[in-house]
């Protein structure tokens, strides 16, 4: 296991092999010392993988230095050659780097196909195995209209010997595309280094976090990556249009964005690319239906992904009663609706650009939020608190929850709170709502809100992380909030909380487990995994983001120790969970950058 330290704006170094997850607006995957693994195309799913040899040679020499990482760039150094492995965030090219002192330069790089595809080369061969690429190659799918090119530039400079190769792999019309970019730059030993360094994101990134100041202090490198996270989760298709925000690099086919994940990636993006959050609040309206329901997320269709979701449909029955409508991931969410009011608002109270509400397809935004409304009106018990169901289909979707929610009803309080500015009588139900929930959810003798609270009266009163929502969309009273604070900084700070026994590793989930009663299915029914107890780091970010709020200086806690954790571990980017136990959830997992937001806000008290 390679333990990865901090070398500055946005770099990391290691001393032994890793695995680096890359993204980008279609390609995405994964790099280590043998090339890019596991290469999938947003919307095609797996498509192969490139085996690089002058990487395995760099590592296998007795002179080799470090391995150097940050986002979507792997590099291999030792005293004599270099080797980068990188991945363009905003075009779907890979670009292999090789920079020599004396050494030959390799040019044995291997394509793989994925089991799944039948690859031909431009003159008709077919390849089913493998395919050493040349000076210039082409190959084609045949069941999936996607191309790879391959060109070289090959140059000395200043007594270096520099060769790049550049892999373009998409559809006809992306590749196109990309290669117009390429071809007008790599004949160019000058233009060629330019073009290279744009393979580095980190320096596009570090220019937009300058503009807020945000690369001038100790959390700069944690700043890039988050800000990696969700940036290179904004999708779009082959002809360069927006796609919605993805949840993470795992996510491929069928192609898909969720409300709850992309409402809070949304949050760290907000200071920074509104315009993204304008595009992904446009995109998940059309999952907001007639009737106020919403999905947990909205397929964006794809000749690939619609044929392989309808094959899986049709093999699994349950499946396809879960997925009633065809672009439906996982039908009737009760939390979708919530996050969809909360995005619209958040958007216009950062930007007070009203005209969000007057966009929409079918119906405005605005006659969508006042029938997300009806919809929870209708499932108000007498107190005014909607009454979940019982299933599992908020966050918690391994666990089966019915009654009154604390998380689900901060949602419901911060939409009509925020929406009480278009109509008086949401600023009643809102009021309403927060004296039902003091009485029904709050535990005086304990200091927190029970996680839930069933319609017989069983309750689970373990301190749950998702109730600090309640702290954030204004459910809490300033006294209730203290206690809250408190208790977290006590029962989930494993810090301080020496019950637990894996020592200093984050912020749990919730403590203690829950009770045998509370069902659960997955990895939930494990202590300390999944939503039983795993530090999820979007949460994290959330309660980094309200100490700052407080001018708390243990705000730094919840801040950094699941990122330290995580480079301790070998993972240079944000994951989804993880627990000592059980180790960690998907990669590069978009709304695990919400600790930028903490960061910017932070920056902005003057505590960075």
């Amino acid at each position: 296991m390679s333990r990865l330290h901090d070398i500055g704006n946005g770099w990391l170094a290691g001393d032994a092999p890793f695995l680096l997850p890359f993204s980008g607006s279609r390609l995405q995957g994964f790099f280590n010392h043998r090339g890019a693994l596991e290469i999938a195309l947003w919307g095609a799913g797996k498509i192969g993988s490139l085996y690089v040899r002058a990487a395995e040679r760099a590592v296998g020499r007795r002179s080799f230095v470090e391995y150097r990482v940050s986002p979507n760039v792997l590099e291999l150094k030792s005293e004599t050659r270099t080797v980068r492995l990188s991945a363009m965030v905003d075009e779907p090219v890979i670009v292999v780097y090789q920079e020599s002192r004396g050494d030959p330069l390799d040019q044995n790089i291997t394509f793989v196909p994925a089991k799944n595809y039948l690859w031909q080369t431009e003159s008709g061969k077919q390849i089913h195995t493998s395919f050493i690429f040349g000076e210039s190659a082409r190959l084609s799918a045949i069941h999936e209209e996607l191309y790879i090119y391959y060109e070289n530039s090959v140059h000395d400079s200043q007594g270096k010997k520099l060769r790049v190769s550049f892999f373009v792999i998409g559809s006809a019309q992306e590749t196109k595309r990309a290669l117009e970019k390429l071809k007008s730059h790599i004949h160019n030993p000058s233009e060629a280094n330019a073009f290279v360094a744009r393979s580095i994101p980190a320096e596009q990134y570090m220019s937009k976090l300058a503009h807020h100041k945000l690369s001038e202090h100790s959390c700069t490198t944690q700043a890039i990556h988050c800000f990696h996270a969700a940036f290179s989760c904004v999708k779009s298709d082959d002809s360069g249009n927006f796609a919605g925000i993805a949840a993470g690099i795992g996510y491929s086919i069928p192609a898909r964005s969720y409300f709850r994940d992309s409402y809070w990636t949304c949050l760290a993006l907000l200071p920074f690319t509104p315009d993204i959050v304008r595009q992904q609040i446009l995109f998940l309206e059309k999952g907001v239906y007639e009737n106020g329901e919403a999905p947990s997320g909205l397929i964006f269709p794809t000749d690939a992904g619609m044929r392989y979701w309808e094959e899986r449909k049709k093999a699994d029955p349950a499946l396809a009663r879960d997925h009633v409508r065809p672009l439906d991931w996982w039908s009737d969410h009760f939390d979708s609706p919530l996050f969809f009011v909360n995005l619209v608002f958040d958007y216009i109270d950062f930007t007070a650009d009203w005209s969000i509400l007057d966009e929409g397809t079918g119906q405005t935004i605005l006659e969508k939020i006042r029938t997300i409304f009806s919809g929870y009106k209708a499932l108000e018990d007498a107190d005014g608190v909607p009454v979940k169901p019982f299933h599992d289909r908020d966050w918690a979707d391994n666990v089966f929850r019915q009654g009154a929610v604390t998380y689900d009803v901060a949602l419901y309080y911060g939409a009509l709170a925020k929406a009480s500015r278009l109509d008086g009588a949401f600023a009643a139900r809102a009021q309403a709502l927060r004296r039902a929930a003091a009485k029904r959810l709050w535990l005086d003798d304990k200091g927190y809100f029970a996680e839930f609270v069933q319609s017989d009266g069983y309750a689970e009163t373990h301190l749950a992380i998702e109730t600090i929502t309640a702290i954030h969309f204004g459910l809490a009273t300033e006294e209730q909030s203290r206690k809250i604070l408190k208790a977290v900084k006590q029962l989930l700070f494993t810090r301080n909380n020496q019950a637990q026994p894996f020592g200093d590793w984050g912020v749990m989930s919730v403590f203690p487990g829950y009770s045998a009663r509370t069902k659960r299915r997955g990895k939930s029914l494990f202590p300390y995994r999944y939503h039983n107890g795993a530090d999820w780091p979007y949460w994290d970010g959330l309660l980094a983001w309200i100490l700052v709020e407080r001018n708390d200086p243990d705000y730094q806690y919840a801040l950094t120790r699941w990122w330290e954790y995580g480079l301790e571990q070998g993972w240079p980017e944000p994951v989804e969970y993880f627990s000592p136990p059980f180790g960690r959830g998907s990669p590069l997992q978009a709304w695990s950058s919400l600790s930028l937001r903490a960061i910017y806000e932070a920056k902005k008290k003057k505590l960075l």
